[in-house]
C-alpha cells in the first residue's frame, strides 16, 4: 500500500523575502535619520560646558567670599587664579568645538578668556559663560542669529542658558531655562 500524503511545501517565496527586506531598509532609514550622531555629539559636550561652568560658577562666588568681596582680575589667567587660590580643585578640561558648527565663537569684546572659558567684571557682580552649540539649546534662542551661552552670574547665584548677540552682559542679563 502506497502512502498518497501531500508533500507541502514550506519555504518563502522570494516575493515575501523581498517584501521583508523592504521593510526593514524602510525601518532603518527611519531609524537612522532620528539619531543625529554629530548632534549627539554636541548635547553631550554641552553637558559638560553646564557641569564646568558651575564649577567655575562657584569658584567666583567662594573667591569672592574668601576676599573680601573682591574676585580675581578679568584677565586670561582667571581660572588659573581660581585653580591657585583652591577654589576649584582642578582646572576644567578645554571645551572642544571641533565637528560642530565651525570652532569656537569666541568671547564679548573686552570679557577675558582662558581656554575658551569666558569672564566678564562689572561692579560686584560677574559672570563665566562659554557658548553651547547643540541645536536643542539654539532653538530656545528666537532671536534670529542669537547664540545660546550657559552663564552662571553671580547676581543671580545660578547657571542658566541665556541668548545674545555676540555675547551675555556683565550683569548677568536675564535666563531663558
Amino acid at each position: 500500500m502506497l502512502n498518497s500524503a501531500k508533500k507541502v511545501n514550506r519555504a518563502f517565496t522570494i516575493i515575501e523575502v523581498l517584501i521583508v527586506l523592504v521593510v526593514l531598509a524602510v525601518l532603518t532609514i527611519i531609524i537612522l535619520s532620528s539619531i543625529d550622531a554629530v548632534q549627539q555629539i554636541a548635547r553631550s559636550r554641552d553637558t559638560g560646558r553646564i557641569s564646568n561652568i558651575l564649577q567655575l560658577g562657584r569658584g567666583l562666588s567662594a573667591y569672592y567670599v574668601a576676599r573680601n568681596g573682591n574676585y580675581p582680575s578679568q584677565d586670561a589667567s582667571w581660572v588659573t587664579t581660581l585653580k591657585a587660590s583652591k577654589e576649584i580643585a582642578t582646572v576644567p578640561a578645554n571645551p572642544s568645538y571641533a565637528l560642530i558648527g565651525g570652532g569656537f565663537p569666541g568671547c564679548g569684546a573686552g570679557h577675558a578668556n582662558e581656554d575658551n572659558w569666558c569672564y566678564a567684571l562689572s561692579g560686584s557682580f560677574a559672570v563665566a559663560y562659554v557658548p553651547l552649540n547643540a541645536k536643542a539649546n539654539n532653538s530656545k534662542c528666537a532671536g534670529q542669529g542669537e547664540q545660546s551661552y550657559i552663564v552662571y552670574a553671580t547676581r543671580a547665584g545660578r547657571a542658566g542658558i541665556m541668548c545674545s548677540i555676540p555675547s551675555p552682559s556683565e550683569d548677568g542679563g536675564s535666563f531663558i531655562e
